[in-house]
Formats: structure tokens, C-alpha cells, sequence
């Protein structure tokens, strides 16, 4: 089994495996990991003898549903990769490195019959006191699909080894909502949002299947916050695309994506994520397995086309179900915006004494409690194919770093590394955002500041008082589209420098562009959690340089098409 999933690991790095750039990306973390494993500070090493352990356990399953059910569980070689990695990972302190695995896969790749040998696993051969193995989904008869299944698979192993019989009580009711075990308080049972007793739980492993289905994280908050009186804990997320761009899968979905690309770190988020590439034809046949790893194995092409015939006869509703459902494509009213690897061709470090002096426009963003404060300076270039220069600044309360700890641990790192400054206490200290923009503009030629004119109304007077010019930039989407299209055409110039700092690299890739009726479009971040505040202050800034200019107006090298600001 070990072979089979290094053969798979090996087979991506090389390219001879067709997959998209999220499963390369994590290969890659995994071999960087490997060589950081030698160095002092690195606090995880990996134990091929205990992902051997784990994936030996394989030889002893079998399939509990469908054609197969009865077999011999045949592990694929994906699935055998994402095993390998997940639990030959460990703590120098003792313990999985990893608490949470995503893995997003299409429709056919035995999601469910994979996920039930981890809630196997979890609740049998792992070294941990009284383990309670939770199926979650948003209603608990939904959940109870998994429960049945890995019920129905721990029959099979006691039937194969007799010697596991006294430590398990198998209920044969369909009413029955646990699996024990004898020796330990100990058990596999299931929930719903509708369920009243999760409350008191300690999970030792959440499995949760078709995370796109949900609609909110509240019983998996409950859930991950009992794990805390657990000492090895793990959640397990598999899913396909969902129709929810604003759903739960969506927000951690971009949250893993941005810990592959390294704009934000989480060392214990492990994500295998099977999609096409941007640019990649969901029509051509030729890159239909990079979301379906499976394909051969638990589904075919024939399958494929079929499903792909029907669009002609089915129309718009199952051209969006083939999209969604079998090549793994999220249904999205918005778009994302600059691609991390063009904005990061602006990170090469600068010396900000050279901008001294040199005219520049201020942005800003404000936020009440516990959001993040942002601030931004643009130096516009001052001349065709002149360098254009971003400074931000950002500060959030003390309490609300605090509460990112186990979300966002990056952001207590920032903090520590000086890229954001924390103020005191549970509320937004005006005072020190006050004087910290004061001393930052000192050595600038400023001409003014666009901000929202939500919040601003403690900070606005004082910083009139000081002598800064503040003017209100409308957040409506006629105002907000021409400053971001000049910022997308400074990155994809290669025209701008912001030095990669790594809040506003974040706050980038949490953008979506969603479209206005006249074919424009503005950034938003929707209903999601994640933070675009410095994106917003830039935006401003940008704004109000373009709004002092009159630009747009008439032919200009500043953008690709005439706007006019009325």
C-alpha cells in the first residue's frame, strides 16, 4: 500500500499524473516539509513507519456499498497519497501534525466509501483514550448515510476477525444511532443540525461528507471546540463542488487554496483539492481526469461522456450539474480577481526613502470591533510606464487576534513580524490609528485621503484638524470599477510594487469581482468571512488620485476603456 501512494506522490511531482495546480502544490509542500524536517525550529517529522502502519490497515476492509460491497477495499492511489500524508506527519511533541484534512473531488471517486475507513480508523487503531467518531451533515438523516456504511464495514471486519468481536457492539436496528466499543467509552454515532445533544461532545475524529451542502459552520464549530479535551483530534472534509458561493465550502475552499499558494500559513491544514486549471475547457476530454482521480478505477470515461450527452437533451440545468457535480467546478456569481502569481511579480522589496517627498493619495477602511483597520498609500506613476508604489498599513484589537488563533493562525504572525499592529483591549483604538497615520504620511507629499464614510466619523475631524484633505469615495460599484481596473492593469503590467506584503496578499486573493448589469465589475468579498479591508483602502486611494485627476476622461493611457465619473 505504501508503494502505491509514493508511486501516486512521485507520479505527480514528475508530471507523469495529470493534475491541476492545487494537488502539485501540495506535493510540493510535502517534499519542502520533508527537507525542513532537518532544520532546527521545524517542529513535525515525517514517520513512514507510521503511514505504513495506517495504510497495512487497508488489507483488512471491505467495500460496504454498491457492486463492491463484500470486496476487498482496493485503496487508490490518490486516496493511498492523501493517507501517506495525513498521518505519517507528526509532532516532535508527539501526535498527528495535521488536525484538519480537506479534500475536494468530483462526483464517482468514492468519496464516501474513503472517508468511511478513516472514521474506521479513528475508532479503532488509533492510540486514543475513550475515541468518540462523529458523521456530520446539516440533517442528521443525512449523516446517518456514513454511519450506515462504516457500520456496515465493521460488520464485515468482525466477520473476518473474530478476535475484534468482544471489543465491538454493532447495533442491527435502523433506529440505532451508535457503534461501541466494549472496552472504553467509546463510540461512532451521528449528528445533524437538527440533532440537541452535540453540545457535549469530544470528538476525537468529525468526518464530514458534502460540505458544499451546508449553509453554515455551527455544529462544526461545536464540534472542533470539544476537540480542545481531546489529545490527537482530527476533522475530515470531503466534498464536491457546491451552488453556494457564499456557503462554508466556498470560504475554506479559498482558505486552502491560500495556504497552498503560501499567502497564508496553517501547518496543520492538510488539502488535496482536484479541479481544472483556469483556462482549462470543462468540454475536452483530455483534462477530465484532473478532478476525477479515480477515473478508471471507480468511474470511467464512458460514464463521463454519457453524463456529458445528456447536457444536449437536458440543457442549461445539466450542463450546470455535468460542471458542478463530475467536473468539480464551483457555481460562482463572481469571479476572482488578480491571480496570486501576477500580484506577487509586484513583491520585489523597494527602499521607501525613495519615495520621500513624492506626491501620493491615502485610503482608508475602518472597522468597529473586531475587524481589521486599513490604511493605504498610493504613489501613482507620473508617467507612462513609471513604477506605481502601495504602502499599507493595518491594525486589529487585541482580543480579535486572539480569536483568529485557531482559524488564522497567520495572523498572530503578522503581528509578531510587524505587519500588523494590534491595539489593546476588545474595540478599535481610533487613537492610535490617528497617530500612527500621522507619523506614517510625515515624510510624503499627501494630497488626500478617500475613505468610506462608514465609521469615520471619530477619525475624519481629527485628521481635518491635523491639516489632511478627506474626502468621501463612494463604495457603489460606478465609483469602485475604475480603480480596480487600473490596478489590475498595473499588476498585469507589471507596473506596481507593494514590496508582498503578506495581509494585503491575502486580502487580494479573497476577492471576487462580481459583475454590474452594464458589464463592469467591482470587488465584493459576498456573504464570505474573509477580510479584503486593505484591498478596499488601495481602492480608495486609487479612487480619489483618479477623481482629482478627472480621470477617466476622454482617450488616456491610465485605462483600457473611456469611463466617465459623474
Amino acid at each position: 500500500m505504501i508503494e502505491r501512494a509514493k508511486a501516486y506522490i512521485n507520479g505527480v511531482r514528475s508530471g507523469e499524473i495529470l493534475v491541476c495546480k492545487w494537488i502539485r502544490l501540495a506535493i510540493d509542500r510535502h517534499f519542502a516539509d520533508l527537507e525542513k524536517q532537518r532544520t532546527p525550529g521545524f517542529p513535525y517529522y515525517f514517520n513512514e513507519g507510521e503511514a505504513a502502519r495506517v495504510l497495512g490497515l487497508y488489507t483488512m476492509f471491505r467495500f460496504s456499498k454498491g457492486k463492491e460491497a463484500g470486496r476487498p477495499f482496493d485503496i487508490m492511489p490518490w486516496w493511498a497519497a492523501l493517507v501517506y500524508i495525513a498521518f505519517g506527519w507528526r509532532r516532535i511533541d508527539e501526535g498527528k501534525r495535521f488536525r484538519k484534512v480537506y479534500c475536494k473531488v468530483a462526483r464517482g471517486n468514492a468519496k464516501t466509501a474513503n472517508l468511511v475507513t478513516i472514521g474506521v480508523i479513528g475508532f479503532l487503531f488509533e492510540n486514543v483514550s475513550d475515541p468518540e467518531v462523529y458523521w456530520v451533515a446539516t440533517k442528521k438523516d443525512q449523516a446517518k448515510i456514513g454511519w450506515d456504511r462504516q457500520r456496515k464495514t465493521m460488520e464485515f471486519l468482525v466477520s473476518d476477525h473474530p478476535d475484534l468481536s468482544p471489543l465491538i457492539s454493532i447495533p442491527r436496528g435502523s433506529t440505532s444511532t451508535r457503534v461501541s466499543r466494549t472496552d472504553r467509552l467509546s463510540w461512532v454515532s451521528y449528528l445533524g443540525r437538527d440533532s440537541h445533544s452535540e453540545d457535549g461532545a469530544s470528538p476525537a475524529y468529525v468526518l464530514v461528507d458534502e460540505y458544499h451542502a451546508w449553509d453554515n459552520n455551527d455544529l462544526l464549530n461545536v464540534l472542533e471546540s470539544g476537540m480542545v479535551k481531546v489529545d490527537d483530534p482530527m476533522t475530515w472534509i470531503i466534498t464536491t463542488a457546491g451552488d453556494n458561493p457564499n456557503g462554508p465550502n466556498s470560504e475554506f475552499l479559498k482558505q486552502c487554496k491560500n495556504m497552498l499558494l503560501g499567502v497564508a500559513d496553517n501547518p496543520e491544514l492538510l488539502a488535496f483539492v482536484y479541479e481544472l486549471d483556469e483556462g482549462d475547457d470543462w468540454k475536452d476530454r483530455s483534462v477530465w481526469a484532473k478532478p476525477n482521480p479515480g477515473l478508471g478505477i471507480s468511474l470511467t470515461m464512458t460514464g463521463l461522456d454519457t453524463e456529458f450527452n445528456k447536457i444536449a437533451t437536458g440543457g442549461r440545468d445539466k450542463e450546470e450539474d455535468f460542471k458542478i457535480k463530475n467536473m468539480n467546478l464551483e457555481s460562482s456569481s463572481g469571479f476572482g480577481w488578480i491571480p496570486d502569481d501576477i500580484w506577487m511579480k509586484g513583491a520585489e522589496p523597494f527602499d521607501v526613502s525613495e519615495l520621500f517627498g513624492r506626491e501620493c493619495w491615502g485610503g482608508l477602511d475602518l472597522a468597529n470591533t473586531n475587524d481589521f483597520n486599513a490604511f493605504c498609500l498610493f504613489f501613482p506613476p507620473r508617467y507612462e510606464g513609471d513604477l506605481a508604489y502601495v504602502l499599507p498599513w493595518f491594525w486589529l484589537p487585541d482580543d480579535a487576534i486572539e480569536k483568529h488563533h485557531s482559524k488564522r493562525p497567520f495572523v498572530e504572525q503578522w503581528n509578531r513580524d510587524g505587519y500588523l499592529k494590534n491595539t489593546p483591549g476588545n474595540v478599535t483604538d481610533y487613537e492610535q490609528i490617528l497617530n500612527d497615520i500621522l507619523e506614517a504620511v510625515q515624510p510624503f507629499s499627501l494630497q488626500g485621503i478617500g475613505y468610506d464614510r462608514a465609521l469615520s466619523h471619530y477619525l475624519t475631524p481629527r485628521l481635518i484638524e491635523n491639516g489632511i484633505r478627506m474626502e468621501v469615495y463612494s463604495q457603489a460599484p460606478l465609483w469602485l470599477t475604475p480603480p480596480a481596473k487600473f490596478i489590475e492593469r498595473l499588476a498585469l503590467s507589471e507596473n506596481i510594487r507593494h514590496g508582498g506584503n503578506p495581509v494585503l496578499r491575502w486580502m487580494m486573493a479573497n476577492v471576487t469581482m462580481a459583475p454590474t448589469a452594464t458589464g463592469n465589475y467591482y470587488p465584493s468579498r459576498g456573504k464570505s468571512a474573509e477580510k479584503i479591508d486593505g484591498v478596499a483602502a488601495m481602492l480608495n486611494a486609487v479612487g480619489q488620485w483618479l477623481k482629482d485627476r478627472g480621470e477617466p476622461s476622454g482617450k488616456s493611457y491610465l485605462l483600457e476603456e473611456d469611463l466617465i465619473f459623474i
